[in-house]
């Protein structure tokens, strides 16, 4: 996750082993054994986090 302070943006980033169903062409027969990929949330106001850290995450 990542929170721009001087915007209004938020970003979160996955790392997936799942691909997409339909890959690209020129991602085929590469051996790629990974996806990842980001969304972008723009016009956040009043964001709040709980339950986000390392021991969450085990």
């Amino acid at each position: 996750m990542h929170i721009d302070e001087r915007d209004d943006s938020v970003t979160l980033g996955f790392d997936t082993r799942a691909f997409p169903v339909n890959l690209p062409p020129e991602w085929r027969g590469k051996g790629f054994n990974a996806f990842e990929f980001h969304l972008f949330f723009t016009g956040v106001t009043g964001l709040r986090v709980t339950g986000w850290g390392a021991s969450e995450a085990s």
